[in-house]
């Protein structure tokens, strides 16, 4: 279950705004996916709640995202309980921790050019692929200093009822991504303590499966 939790995850973090569905000139969230994709090394702390609707429950996570260009990417998530998901532009691996020394490791390994292609949410960050072509803005407010933009599916490609993304207009960074599946299932990110680094460690994107770990081929 957690591990599904988590290949969900790559679907949602990030997508790429299109500039060519405001009429009127470049909207914030182009600029916003601009930075983005081409912001090099960045590092944010990301806050995670999950709230399931049929089980009336609330999960919530913590820990950082690292974004460094061409496909690199890495979410990990420290408390209450350890997951990963590293891209390298190459593979990807969601890679979920287990709480007892006698439950192996599960991994779940694809391609990038895979994930990258079927998962429309995934592309924010990694400064790839067409969003508006799947998405259109059904409403944009403006409050506390901050743009919140609700999203809602143009078809039946994504699995997913609607998508807010609050940005903050003068920096140009995300201060929020949250989505209601088709389930009802909210899930939210927040992101804080944005930094630009001069430099990233390249260890950070590589993954390599412990001997122990359960992998399996996500198609």
């Amino acid at each position: 279950m957690m591990l599904l939790a988590l290949a969900m995850t790559v679907q949602i973090i990030g997508t790429q705004f299109s500039v060519a569905d405001a009429a009127k000139g470049p909207d914030v969230l182009s600029e916003v996916h601009e930075r983005y994709a081409n912001g090099g090394n960045i590092q944010i702390d990301v806050k995670k709640d999950l709230k399931l609707s049929v089980l009336k429950k609330k999960k919530t996570s913590k820990g950082k995202l690292y974004l460094s260009g061409s496909g690199k990417f890495r979410l990990e998530i420290t408390e209450p309980s350890r997951s990963l998901i590293v891209m390298d532009g190459k593979d990807v691996w969601v890679v979920d921790y287990p709480d007892f020394e006698d439950t192996k490791v599960q991994v779940l390994h694809s391609k990038y050019k895979d994930q990258i292609r079927s998962q429309v949410l995934l592309k924010f960050l990694m400064g790839d692929g067409d969003f508006m072509k799947h998405f259109k803005i059904s409403k944009k407010e403006h409050k506390k200093n901050m743009i919140t933009y609700t999203l809602t599916p143009k078809g039946s490609v994504v699995d997913l009822k609607t998508v807010k993304v609050v940005v903050d207009p003068a920096d140009k960074i995300i201060s929020s991504i949250a989505y209601t599946d088709s389930l009802e299932n909210e899930t939210i990110y927040a992101f804080e303590n944005e930094k630009v680094l001069q430099s990233v460690d390249k260890k950070l994107f590589t993954f390599k499966p412990p001997k122990n770990a359960e992998v399996s081929e996500m198609n």
